[in-house]
C-alpha cells in the first residue's frame, strides 16, 4: 500500500474493455461492464497488473478443481457503500462510505476452506507449489494505495469472488493547475541523480526541447537568475540533500511564473494533497520511460 505509482482519473469500464487479458487454458472468460459509471482515479500500470493477477488466480483455481468448463468472469458496476458495508470488507483500507466503482472477478474453480482465508494475502502464503504467493500479496497492496476495499467470497468446490470497490472520483476533488505553458520552448530539471538528468534531458531534446539541467537546488537557483522568463517549465525532483521540490518551486515562483511538474516515488495520500496539487501543473513517477516524460508536453505538431 505505499508503492510508487501516478493516478489518473478514467472510466474503468473502458479500461477494463481495453485491457489485453488472456485467459487461461480451457477457461472461458467473459466481460460484462456497464456503461457511463463514474471514474476512478488510479495507476493504470497497477489496474493492469491487479486485473492480470486476479485472472491468472482465477485459472488456477479451476486448473486445481480439474473439471471442464472453466468460467471466469469479470465485471464493473458502481455501488454506494455505508460503514455496515465496509466493514465486511477482508482487511482494513482507508476507505470511507459513499459511492464506489466496483470491479468483481469471479470463477467456478475449486474455492477456498474458511480457515484459509484469513491468510492468503500474507507474502508467499500459498496453497500451491514452492514460490508462489506474492500475487494476493501484491493485490492487497495495490487495494490499500487506492484507499478501495476488497470483498471476498468463496467456499470449497464453489468457486470464489473477489469484489474490489475503488472511491468514486469526486468532480469536485481539487486538479492540477492547467499548463501555461503546453509546448515549453525551455525546461529545467532539477535532480540529485545525473542518470535521471542524462534520460531526461534526452528525451526532451529529442522533441525539440530546450533543456537545463541541475543536480542542486543552488544550482538551479543559479539558472533561473540566469535564464529568467525564459524557463517555462521546471521538473523538479521531490526529495534532494539540500532543499525539497517544493522549498525550491516556492522559491522560483517568487522570481518567474512557470508549469512544474514534481518527480518521485509518492503514495496515493501524499499525491492527492490538495496543499500540494495546487502547486503543481502535474506529477510523473520515477522511473519514467520516453512515451511517459514526452507525453506532457508532445503535441500533434511536435516532430
Amino acid at each position: 500500500g505505499k508503492g510508487h505509482f501516478v493516478l489518473d482519473e478514467f472510466d474503468l469500464s473502458h479500461f477494463v474493455n481495453q485491457a489485453k487479458l488472456r485467459a487461461p487454458d480451457q477457461c472461458k472468460l467473459t466481460i460484462d461492464t456497464q456503461a457511463h459509471l463514474a471514474p476512478v482515479q488510479a495507476s493504470r500500470r497497477q489496474m493492469q497488473q491487479l486485473l492480470e493477477t486476479l485472472v491468472e488466480n482465477a485459472g488456477e483455481a479451476i486448473a486445481d478443481k480439474a473439471t471442464a468448463g472453466g468460467e471466469i468472469e469479470i465485471t464493473v458496476t458502481q455501488t454506494l457503500l455505508t460503514e455496515s458495508d465496509l466493514a465486511d470488507a477482508q482487511f482494513e483500507t482507508n476507505a470511507r462510505p459513499g459511492s464506489y466503482v466496483v470491479l468483481e472477478v469471479s470463477d467456478n474453480g475449486s474455492g477456498m476452506e474458511e480457515e484459509l482465508i484469513p491468510r492468503i494475502f500474507d507474502p508467499y502464503f500459498s496453497t500451491r507449489f514452492t514460490g508462489r504467493g506474492l500475487g494476493l500479496a501484491a493485490v492487497q497492496g495495490i487495494v490499500r494505495g487506492h484507499d478501495a476495499c476488497l470483498f471476498l467470497g468463496t467456499a470449497v468446490g464453489q468457486g470464489t469472488k473477489i469484489r474490489i470497490a475503488f472511491p468514486a472520483a469526486d468532480a469536485s476533488t481539487e486538479q492540477y493547475r492547467s499548463p501555461k505553458f503546453p509546448h515549453p520552448d525551455k525546461v529545467l530539471i532539477v535532480d540529485d541523480e545525473s542518470p535521471v538528468l542524462d534520460v531526461a534531458r534526452n528525451y526532451l531534446e529529442e522533441i525539440g526541447i530546450n533543456v537545463l539541467t541541475a543536480d542542486t537546488a543552488n544550482k538551479a537557483l543559479e539558472l533561473v537568475e540566469r535564464h529568467g522568463n525564459s524557463i517555462e517549465v521546471m521538473i523538479l525532483d521531490y526529495l534532494m540533500p539540500d532543499k525539497t521540490g517544493l522549498e525550491l518551486l516556492d522559491k522560483i515562483a517568487q522570481e518567474i511564473e512557470v508549469d512544474t511538474y514534481l518527480t518521485s516515488g509518492f503514495s496515493r495520500g501524499e499525491i492527492s494533497d490538495p496543499d500540494i496539487r495546487c502547486l503543481l501543473t502535474g506529477f510523473i513517477a520515477k522511473p519514467f520511460n520516453r512515451e511517459e516524460l514526452q507525453g506532457l508536453f508532445k503535441s500533434d505538431q511536435t516532430q
